[in-house]
């Protein structure tokens, strides 16, 4: 008898990017309190020290570009003068199978599409008032770089908008976070 291989595991790496504000990081905490099987979250790495309610750890810059120089980030990016990073734990947790969510970034959209080419893209937006406030509620950044951010959120990034997920989080948390669990559940049963 001849034995027969399986066929390896393959997750699904889940990019989701959008303005800041558009509200990333509430729909995953909302998705992980959900507690679907499988689904999981790769920790982000970030050279900001850590914000409230943020799911990013942080890095000292010394540290990220030393695991930059070794290989040892799957996904790396700079944006508003922070480095960020996803490490290889990600090959691992997709190579299980699982679902993982990365809260990525459009300018760097393009680069992790060529290096997961099975990513599935989730543009979160917000109207442009909304994200204004809610810049401000975070008091992280003073009114020149939330203006900075704010004017960021009109570029196009060039996004293949017809094969992304576009999930608008200008109304109630619930409504987004609706409609991008119901996205996950289909993710399971697509298996």
């Amino acid at each position: 008898m001849v034995p027969v291989r399986s066929k390896p595991r393959t997750g699904t790496l889940v990019y989701l990017m959008g303005p800041s504000g558009s509200g990333k990081d509430s729909l995953i905490d909302q998705a992980l309190a959900a507690n679907l099987p499988n689904v999981v979250l790769a920790p982000r790495l970030v050279t900001r020290q850590n914000p409230s309610k943020s799911n990013d750890l942080y890095l000292p810059e010394d540290r990220f570009l030393a695991l930059k120089k070794n290989g040892e980030l799957a996904l790396h990016w700079t944006s508003h003068g922070y480095h960020y990073a996803i490490d290889n734990s990600l090959n691992a947790m997709l190579g299980q199978g699982l679902i993982v969510l990365v809260n990525g970034s459009r300018d760097y959209f393009k680069t992790a599409k060529e290096l997961f080419p099975s990513l599935l893209p989730i543009l979160i937006t917000a109207d442009p008032q909304i994200l204004k406030a809610r810049l401000e509620n975070r008091a992280r950044e003073d009114p020149d770089s939330i203006s900075k951010r704010l004017l960021r959120t009109n570029d196009s990034f060039d996004l293949p908008l017809a094969d992304t997920l576009v999930i608008d989080n200008s109304s109630s948390l619930e409504l987004a976070s609706n409609r991008f669990i119901s996205h996950l559940k289909k993710l399971m049963e697509d298996g």
